[in-house]
């Protein structure tokens, strides 16, 4: 009998080890809580124009939550709150601060109280989307309502930096802006059952600042440790098009690439992100197209990220 016992025990934990191996890797949500996140970076950038070089840096920290309201076969439609957003820039020695917890005053001669405003209406109502298993944003459903708020009175600033001022604001309240900040922290997942050693691929587009990127990743399940994922991935960073766009009234055309690569680990029944942090660098050159002469901008790009999940 006691023979019996044992072999019925050896039995169930082989089985139980023997699943493990394997996992359903997607998002799992409870509808109605509430999932928080905090993304983290620091990048550096280096630019030579007329043989002067210039050094920007720029450190963010973006608090947002989520909360599932409805699933479906294909998505889910969850609401998206972006509680904070602090960013300091510092560049050729002027620095200044957007601060979501700040109302800001557009009537202000400082570029971050002016921001301010625009930041603090973006994180002060929530923004509705389908979204995939995967952590894709099919549709937005409030879209228009989030971003007419969020950019009420810009033609009226007056700095003599408005133009600019603009420019950064219609770019953070611009549709695929929102959908790179909602899918840089949360587009990971396969979808499907994997194994150790199994990969996968997602690529997604990225707002910059303006220029559209095309950022190709590549994921490995390294180990299943419990209930955690192990993950690396690697990506490329490319520009989306070669066609010249508009910033700041400027046609520029953006021949940067680059490369990052990370770890990260997420929960297996919930499919949220536990902690991430990686590096990227890019490098090539901006064509500024200024009054019919063309210029070259040298640009070197070294970042750090971090995000992780709250309880």
């Amino acid at each position: 009998m006691q023979t019996i016992l044992i072999t019925v025990i050896l039995v169930f934990l082989s089985f139980s080890a023997w699943a493990q191996k394997s996992v359903q890797l997607k998002f799992n949500l409870e509808q109605n809580r509430v999932y928080r996140l905090k993304s983290m970076s620091e990048q550096n950038m280096s630019q030579t124009m007329g043989g002067m070089q210039r050094n920007t840096t720029v450190k963010s920290t973006t608090d947002v939550s989520l909360k599932v309201m409805e699933t479906g076969k294909d998505f889910m439609v969850v609401e998206f709150t972006f509680d904070t957003i602090i960013i300091n820039t510092n560049t050729a020695g002027m620095n200044f601060d957007i601060n979501s917890t700040l109302p800001g005053d557009l009537e202000s001669d400082d570029i971050g109280e002016i921001l301010s405003v625009f930041m603090n209406r973006y994180c002060s109502n929530p923004l509705f989307a389908k979204v995939t298993y995967e952590g894709k944003i099919i549709e937005f459903i409030n879209i228009k309502l989030f971003t007419d708020y969020v950019m009420k009175d810009v033609d009226s600033i007056k700095s003599q930096m408005a133009q600019f001022i603009k420019g950064r604001a219609k770019t953070m309240a611009d549709p695929s802006s929102i959908q790179t900040t909602i899918e840089s922290i949360l587009a990971y997942l396969p979808g499907t059952k994997i194994s150790k050693g199994d990969a996968w691929d997602i690529t997604l587009d990225m707002n910059s600042g303006g220029m559209m990127y095309l950022i190709k990743s590549h994921y490995k399940l390294n180990e299943l440790k419990g209930e955690v994922a192990d993950i690396a991935f690697e990506s490329a960073i490319d520009p989306a098009d070669s066609e010249p766009v508009e910033i700041d009234g400027n046609m520029i055309t953006n021949n940067i690439r680059g490369t990052s690569k990370s770890n990260m680990t997420v929960d297996t029944r919930s499919g949220m992100l536990i902690e991430s942090t990686g590096k990227y660098h890019m490098e090539g050159d901006l064509s500024v197209e200024v009054q019919g002469n063309d210029m070259l901008i040298p640009t070197i790009i070294d970042g750090e990220t971090r995000n992780v999940g709250l309880p």
